[in-house]
């Protein structure tokens, strides 16, 4: 059973490496997981063997490990800097909770989106 605190988890998919460099920016360390998973460096296996089926690999939410992520989660240490509006996100980092790149960067503003949940109480 996976976190129930987790909200999401953001992948950089983009081929210039924007995203994962804005991921691994001080501002965002608090929700920033960089990679767990390495290149194996020697053979686990003789060349006769069958590959066996790795059992971290059937379950999906390892499938990016060897990544650089944020999580979003509802633990207190991480929670938003405004309740109300959300996680923030975008280049001022006095408003936003994750940066996306530099005050100035091009195309991204001060405060550029945000995640934002409600729910009625029962």
């Amino acid at each position: 059973m996976g976190d129930p605190n987790l909200i999401a988890t953001l992948i950089p998919t983009d081929d210039c490496k924007l995203a994962e460099n804005a991921f691994g920016l001080e501002h965002n360390k608090k929700s920033y997981l960089p990679p767990t998973r390495g290149i194996q460096e020697g053979p686990t296996i003789s060349s006769r063997e069958a590959t066996p089926a790795h059992e971290e690999l059937v379950d999906d939410s390892c499938k990016y490990d060897s990544t650089h992520r944020l999580q979003l989660t509802f633990d207190e240490e991480k929670q938003p800097n405004d309740n109300i509006r959300g996680f923030a996100f975008g280049t001022d980092p006095q408003r936003c909770d994750v940066l996306l790149g530099p005050r100035g960067a091009y195309l991204i503003s001060g405060l550029h989106f945000c995640i934002t949940f409600s729910w009625n109480a029962p």
